[in-house]
């Protein structure tokens, strides 16, 4: 018996040994990892945002990392980008406070002696400096006290002294006698109060007299920095703090109405799902269909639906997302779908700490956040299935791009060139040519090499026969000009990506056959024919598109040119997809008409929160995220869907082929290659 007491204490010691060297767990982006690397990722991208021009969400990144993480080794050199960042961004005042916050926790660090030299740099700081300041100060006839305060105050925030600073500005308060000279000097101190760094805010919140002029100030900015770093908690305390020592100030009514919000924040009604749409003004129609679509997947499900109008409109949008949190206590929100109102949306859900699943389509949306899901067709993932496409199951290696120059034709450029790198092929020319343009003749004799053809054999042995024929001046100009326009083109590419609308493809498509550019390389007959008439050796190209292809006019305004072109898109009511058919057909029933892309998306992804919601019950909005990240092959209205570690709930896109004259679903896995 003994013995086997003495082996459980031995093996509980054991397992608590193991334990305590278990690296300590950190979420970012939704992925639980190690502290480091968390640290070391939101390292890296504070620099990308740096590098990119966003400097205020750098700091942010940065400031965040070292309030998060500590003891990470990223800790210091976070700080130091803070104070780098904040400098450009012209705050000397959270610069200052940043390489300060640095030189107080990490002393022996080696980012210790720079820190150091930014804060000479910036100036001012030291206590004996403001000591003889005021000696000066205490000498000056009274009448000229307030404007040297101010001055004072100035030159301190000029140098990121935030001490110095809040000590003048609390003297000009003091030292205004008219009205208009103190509401002055108190929107200058609330103005310092407002721009100070989180460090500052809760140092000198911690220490200020009640009485000072400053206090209530600073205890509302303590429980806005609270808010920003969502301790809810603390901000509850904050808050109640503040009205119960001020409770007649200027900000005690949104105190209380913060408060009140806060307090219920912990609520949530399990079966309340939010929704935040544009169901007014001039994106109406995008809101409507998206709804269409969700309140289709929910029907006869326990799930309240809360809906909405942001109108398409940033502030909106944020205070949809607050409104829904806070008094309709929803679990999740589905909503968002041009690029600022998402953004707006997503930021808010991300502040409060509530999943939502947006349907913007702007590239790099659900970075940063664990709470931002999204459900929508993205350029990257298009040029991703088409690059995939063509290399791995066509065997294609070469590419050109011809594209208008609109952000959707450049945006699109770049990711296709990025993804045909990724998967081994190349791009062996690219042209643009300009929005609505109507003629196409430059930018394709460019790109195949029939803009400066003299150098070319074909040319010069064309040329040397006709000057052999010994022809007049005018017939040999004649002759010279339509072997010049029938030089065959160059092409060292297997497939053309053009991304534009419908309407451009039309006009483009007819100009490239022109040029004698053949695209029609699943018809041989056609093939054989143009070969017989040109006599030229013709190696047709496979024409690539995106999702504005995707209209029925296409075959019948650009006729056989665009015959044998394959695009892609994120959903096809014509599809033969058993699961397309079925939500068709119970589109149809429901609403009497046909679902489109954003019918189709709505509908997935409030099937995908249903099914989380009944399968897991989750009663918490941490839960729920949970929950959606485990989502995987669920039955969805465009094939199976699953959610990915980055939040992005996807499925198997369409690939699209004309095929004379109807636009129908490509068969890309044939044995035999036939589409």
């Amino acid at each position: 018996m003994a013995m086997t007491v003495r082996l459980l204490v031995l093996a509980s010691a054991l397992l608590a040994g193991l334990a305590s060297c278990v690296p300590p767990r950190a979420t970012y982006n939704g992925v639980q990892m190690s502290v480091d690397d968390a640290a070391r990722a939101q390292l890296d991208a504070a620099r990308a945002k740096e590098r990119a021009g966003d400097l205020a969400k750098a700091a942010e990144l940065y400031e965040d990392l070292a309030r998060r993480f500590p003891r990470a080794d990223e800790a210091d050199e976070a700080l130091f980008g803070a104070g780098g960042v904040w400098e450009k961004l012209g705050k000397p005042l959270k610069a200052r406070a940043a390489y300060e916050t640095l030189l107080d926790r990490y002393p022996r660090s080696d980012k210790a002696r720079l820190a150091e030299a930014r804060i000479s740099a910036l100036g001012g700081g030291s206590d004996r400096e403001l000591e003889l300041a005021r000696e000066a100060y205490g000498r000056l006839p009274e009448g000229q006290k307030l404007q040297r305060a101010d001055e004072l105050a100035q030159a301190a925030e000029k140098s990121g002294d935030a001490d110095a600073a809040l000590f003048w500005r609390k003297e000009a308060v003091a030292r205004a006698t008219t009205p208009a000279q103190r509401d002055r000097a108190q929107e200058a101190l609330r103005r310092l109060v407002e721009g100070l760094s989180a460090v500052d805010v809760e140092r000198l919140a911690d220490r200020e007299d009640g009485s000072s002029p400053a206090a209530p100030l600073l205890s509302w900015q303590l429980a806005l920095v609270h808010q920003q770093h969502r301790d809810w908690d603390a901000l509850e305390r904050a808050l109640s703090s503040f009205l119960s020592r001020y409770p007649d100030h200027t900000y005690a009514a949104k105190a209380r109405t913060l408060r009140d919000s806060v307090g219920n924040r912990g609520v949530v009604e399990p079966l309340n799902v939010g929704v935040v749409l544009p169901l007014s003004g001039p994106y109406k129609a995008f809101g409507q269909q998206l709804l269409d679509g969700i309140e289709l997947a929910t029907k006869g499900s326990g799930i309240r639906l809360i809906v909405r109008d942001d109108k398409g409109e940033p502030t909106d949008a944020a205070a949809a997302v607050e409104r829904l949190f806070f008094e309709d206590h929803v679990i999740g929100i589905l909503g968002g779908v041009l690029v600022t109102e998402a953004q707006a949306a997503a930021a808010k859900a991300d502040e409060l700490g509530i999943p939502i699943v947006s349907f913007s389509r702007a590239e790099k949306l659900v970075e940063g956040s664990e709470w931002v899901f999204r459900d929508m067709l993205t350029n990257g993932e298009m040029a991703e299935a088409l690059a995939s496409f063509a290399i791995e199951r066509r065997g294609m290696r070469r590419f050109a791009i011809l594209y208008p120059e609109i952000p959707y034709g450049t945006e699109l450029r770049d990711l296709f060139d990025e993804h045909v790198s990724r998967h081994g092929g190349e791009i062996r020319g690219t042209q643009s040519y300009a929005d609505k343009a109507t003629t196409f003749s430059d930018p394709i004799r460019k790109l195949v090499g029939k803009e400066n053809v003299t150098g070319r054999a074909e040319y010069q042995r064309k040329l040397a026969e006709i000057r052999a024929q010994n022809l007049d001046a005018r017939k040999y100009r004649n002759a010279v000009e339509k072997m010049r326009n029938s030089i065959s083109p160059r092409i060292d590419f297997d497939a053309l990506f053009i991304p534009d609308q419908w309407r451009q493809i039309a006009l483009v498509a007819p100009a490239l056959a022109f040029e004698d550019v053949i695209t029609s390389w699943c018809d041989a007959a056609d093939v054989d024919r143009t070969r017989r008439t040109t006599g030229q050796d013709v190696k047709p190209v496979m024409l690539l598109g995106a999702n504005l292809w995707n209209h029925p006019e296409l075959p019948t305004r650009a006729g056989k040119y665009v015959n044998c072109s394959v695009f892609v898109d994120g959903f096809h009511a014509g599809s033969e997809r058993p699961e397309v058919a079925r939500f068709v057909e119970s589109f149809q029933h429901a609403k009497g008409r046909n679902p489109g892309l954003l019918e189709a998306y709505g509908f997935e992804a409030s099937q995908v929160m249903r099914s989380s919601i009944e399968a897991d019950r989750p009663t918490s909005r941490r839960a729920l995220v949970d929950s959606l990240l485990r989502a995987r092959d669920l039955p969805g209205p465009m094939g199976p869907t699953s959610v990915t570690g980055d939040r992005e709930l996807r499925h198997p896109l369409f690939f699209l082929f004309i095929d004379n004259g109807t636009i129908r679903e490509a068969h890309v896995d044939s044995p035999d290659g036939a589409l």
